[in-house]
Order: structure tokens, then C-alpha cells, then sequence
């Protein structure tokens, strides 16, 4: 009696899950036939998820959740439900598409709707309110059903647009212990353990990823950027290969593939094409792929020392694409190496006029020298709204010290920002060097302390070549001990040996010194 209760119950909890599928689907149908692609209510609703202003022309300036009416949604499609169970095919969005029974293949559905509202919005407030609708869709289908790490993805994307990024990791973290090997929640983790310095971690979860999905272009991509950040050409140049025989005419995965072939070409490697030919076969068959124009504009300003070429080219990107923000970082590096820091400037002020927050544009600032900054006041103010805005973002306090350091000429302010950071993420690898770099900066006897901060990025990271040679540097330049400090340029050479500053200092070491090249080798 008591297992015939038990498979009873069991049979009643399936019948049960199978409806409030099917009431999810409906109430994802209300929602589409409720709100217009521009979020203004249509006709034919009588009741709608969202409370918004008066009918216009334009979307409202804000969109708010009405609790109240998705519960008399609720109830009405119940009713609905099962007025209708006996047509399986009502089950359409809005746009046409048939709904599917599949759980992923409801996110497709809600994805390609979201984000088709998405672009014909205008306002921020509009978007961010978008943002919150879908989080709000998205946990009632967790609720509904929890076992699908689906929604916890969808979630954790949705968090991290919104820079939730603790949140964000637990959402993935949650799709891992449904699916181990979820590729989209791996790549995610992959790329917060990137930012956190942890390459080695974060290119091992990607790897994990493409076994499951070895077909997925996307996922090749990326783990082919994370082997050339560890200098693995080979094996980058191997990923970039197959997935270009899978997806031959993908540009993005071209132009990477030619950038590529440009760093191994400067690092004195064999490369099986030449990367100007490449560059210009890809814009042959599209003239105006911008990732392609940056890529090749930065080919030619660095590795062919034609500095005029790859100015006309970004600048005549930036007539065809004034509002591309991508575009003005290279432009404004070749105007920098051209020495006109006036043209330099504007161009980064304009990007930050699209992309306020960008932290790439603003560690652009860094690259000026000391007083060439005419509009400092505006320049430390886009940091500083930056930093108010992303607290926990690594990288951009790094920016904003090295920023107060070398531009404002304020020391305390510097330390005092990267020991804040230190102190968020202790395990950052990037932070403890950057952090042991302005102690070296802006202290004179900053010497001891660099070298305990270095120290300790070596324990922490015995496998990073930067941290081996800031320490190394600290041996030999300060400490006199030569010895230590061709233990650690080896290190750093042996893990990447295309590293050219520690291969310039440890040179420069030996030949100041007597040693034995051989003995310091051992």
C-alpha cells in the first residue's frame, strides 16, 4: 500500500509539472500579447502585465511590474487552459513562433522575443525595466521548474548585464550542479576566473566546455584566445583552423584568426599565411567588418611601422561608423604614437560620450605622458563616475590608481585604491603586480614592500611569467642578488618564452656581470 501511494503520488506530481508547463507557456503568451514590440499596451488586451503612461508615439520612460496583474493573469490563464488543452498547437508567442515542449527550447523563444524588444527600445529606463521583466520571468520559470539549469543561465546573464557579478556566479554555479558540463555556464565562470587572473582555470573550464560542445564555434573562439593569452600558438592556431572549417565565412572568427598570425608573425614564429593577405581577403569579402579594420589597423601600426596607413584606415571607419566606440581606442593610439595628444584626446572623450563606463578608453588615459592631458578635470571625473559605478571592477581600479599616480601626482589616493582592490580579491594575481608596481612608483624605499607584495603573487601563482619577473627585477635591481634573480627570469622565459622584457633584462643582467651564463641557467 505504501509503494502504490508513493507511485500514485508520483503520477500525480507528473500530471501536475506537466501543467503548470503548459500554464507558463500561456502566461509567457499573455505577456507577448499584452505588450506591444515598443511596450505600449495593445488593443485587444483587457488586462496587462505592465502599468505604463497614457498611449504615445514613444515608449514610456519607465515600465513597472504589476504583481497584481500577473496574478489575475495567472488565474485567467488556468481557465484558459483548460478551456483549450485539447489544441496543443495554441501555443504561439506573439511573433509567430510555435512553442515548443522543450524547456530550452522555451528560453530560445523567450531570448529571441526579449531581445527583439530590446533593440526597439529607446530609453535606458525602458531597457533596465526590460531587464527586470525578464529576471522576473525567468525566476517564476525556476520556480516552476528547478531542475533545468536553463533558467539559472538565463538568470546569470541577466545578473552580469546588470554588473551583479556575485550574483551572477552563483546563478552559474547553480546550472553546474544540475549540468557539470553546461557549456554556456562554463564559459561565464571561465571569464570571471580570467578576470580574476586565473587564465590557466579559465581556459581548463572552456576546454571542458568544448568537449561537450566541439561543434560550437563560439566555444572554440574563445578557448583559442585563452591559449594565445597563455602563448599556446600552436594549440590556438590548431582551434582557430577547425573552427573555420566548420563556420568558413564567420569574420569575427577570421579577423581573430589574422590577428593571431600577426603576434605569432612579431614573435618571430612560422605562420602558414601571410597576415596582411589574410586582412585583406576578409575585407575583400566585407569592407566595412569593424573587428577586422581595428585588427588590421593595429597590424599595420605595429608590425609594419606604417603609422599613416592605419590612421586613414580607422579614420575613414570612424566616418562610415561615428557612433562605433570600438573604433576610436586604436585611433586613438596611433594618434598618441604620432605624438598629437590634443586629436588623442578628443577622440577618447568622444568614445566616453558612448561608452561612459568603458574601462578600455579610460586606461587609454595611461598611455599619455605626464601634463599632455589638457582636460585632466574631465578625464579623472569619467574615472572616478566609473569606479562609483563598478566598485568591484578589478581592472578599472587599477586604472584609477595608476591614473591618480601618474596624472595627479597623488600617491595616497593611488595605494589607498589598490589596497581596497587587494583586499576584495586577495587571490588576484594582476592586482598584486600592479599593486607592487606603485609601491615601487611612489615610494622610495617601496622597494621592501614590492618585493613582499611580488613574493607572495609567486606563491599564490607560481605558473604567472609576470609575477616572476617583477620579482626578478626586485633582485637584481635592488637587491643586488643576481643569483635569485636569473632563477625567476628563467622561470618567466620558461613559461613564456616569447616574453620580451624579461628576456631583455635577464641579457642585460649577464652582460653587466661575470657569471657564467651556463651556471645561472642550472
Amino acid at each position: 500500500a505504501h509503494v502504490e501511494g508513493r507511485l500514485a503520488e508520483g503520477v500525480r506530481r507528473k500530471q501536475m509539472r506537466r501543467k503548470i508547463n503548459h500554464l507558463l507557456w500561456l502566461w509567457l503568451v499573455l505577456i507577448t500579447q499584452s505588450v506591444s514590440p515598443l511596450g505600449l499596451p495593445s488593443s485587444s488586451s483587457s488586462s496587462s502585465l505592465l502599468t505604463e503612461t497614457p498611449a504615445s508615439n514613444k515608449p514610456p520612460a519607465r515600465l513597472q511590474l504589476c504583481p497584481e496583474a500577473i496574478e489575475r493573469t495567472l488565474l485567467k490563464a488556468r481557465r484558459r487552459q483548460e478551456e483549450e488543452a485539447k489544441n496543443t498547437k495554441i501555443w504561439r508567442t506573439a511573433r509567430g513562433v510555435e512553442m515548443p515542449d522543450d524547456d530550452k527550447k522555451l528560453c530560445e523563444v523567450l531570448d529571441a522575443f526579449l531581445s527583439t524588444v530590446e533593440w526597439e527600445l529607446e530609453t535606458e529606463d525602458s531597457i533596465a525595466d526590460l531587464q527586470s521583466l525578464s529576471f522576473e520571468v525567468y525566476q517564476r520559470a525556476h520556480f516552476l521548474n528547478p531542475l533545468n539549469p536553463e533558467y539559472d543561465v538565463r538568470l546569470g546573464m541577466l545578473a552580469m548585464s546588470t554588473n551583479r557579478m556575485e550574483e551572477a556566479r552563483s546563478f552559474f554555479e547553480r546550472a553546474l550542479r544540475l549540468c557539470p558540463d553546461h557549456p554556456v555556464a562554463l564559459c561565464q565562470i571561465a571569464m570571471m576566473k580570467e578576470a580574476a587572473g586565473e587564465v590557466q582555470e579559465a581556459c581548463d573550464l572552456v576546454e571542458r566546455a568544448s568537449t561537450k560542445s566541439p561543434n560550437d564555434t563560439n566555444v572554440l573562439g574563445e578557448l583559442a584566445r585563452l591559449n594565445k593569452k597563455l602563448n599556446r600558438y600552436d594549440r590556438s592556431l590548431q582551434l582557430y583552423q577547425e573552427s573555420l572549417c566548420l563556420q568558413p565565412d564567420n569574420m569575427d572568427t577570421m579577423s581573430n584568426y589574422a590577428a593571431l598570425l600577426s603576434s605569432m608573425k612579431s614573435k618571430g614564429f612560422v605562420t602558414p599565411e601571410d597576415p596582411q593577405e589574410v586582412f585583406n581577403r576578409i575585407l575583400k569579402m566585407n569592407p566595412s567588418q569593424l573587428e577586422t579594420i581595428c585588427n588590421y589597423a593595429i597590424y599595420l601600426r605595429d608590425e609594419k611601422d606604417d603609422l599613416e596607413g592605419a590612421t586613414f584606415l580607422l579614420e575613414k571607419a570612424v566616418r562610415a561608423n561615428p557612433d562605433c566606440h570600438r573604433i576610436y581606442h586604436p585611433l586613438a593610439q596611433c594618434y598618441l604614437k604620432a605624438k598629437d595628444f590634443k586629436t588623442a584626446e578628443e577622440a577618447l572623450l568622444h568614445a566616453l560620450q558612448l561608452v561612459p563606463s568603458d574601462t578600455q578608453m579610460l586606461g587609454a588615459f595611461l598611455s599619455f605622458p605626464q601634463g599632455s592631458i589638457q582636460d585632466l578635470e574631465q578625464a579623472s571625473e569619467r574615472i572616478n563616475q566609473a569606479s562609483l559605478e563598478r566598485p568591484a571592477d578589478d581592472e578599472l581600479s587599477a586604472v584609477r590608481a595608476w591614473f591618480y599616480l601618474s596624472h595627479l601626482n597623488d600617491k595616497e589616493e593611488a595605494e589607498l585604491t589598490m589596497e581596497k582592490a587587494i583586499g576584495r580579491d586577495p587571490t588576484n594575481v594582476h592586482l598584486a603586480v600592479e599593486f607592487g608596481q606603485i609601491l615601487l612608483e611612489s615610494r622610495q624605499d617601496g622597494a621592501e614592500a614590492a618585493e613582499a607584495v611580488f613574493r607572495n603573487a609567486v606563491f599564490r601563482h607560481p605558473d604567472d611569467p609576470y609575477a616572476h619577473c617583477c620579482l626578478a627585477n626586485i633582485c637584481w635591481m635592488f637587491r643586488r642578488d643576481k643569483t635569485q634573480a636569473a632563477v625567476h627570469y628563467n622561470k618567466a622565459l620558461e613559461l613564456d618564452p616569447s616574453f620580451q622584457l624579461a628576456r631583455k633584462n635577464y641579457d642585460e643582467m649577464i652582460n653587466g656581470t661575470e657569471v657564467h651564463v651556463s651556471s645561472l641557467l642550472n
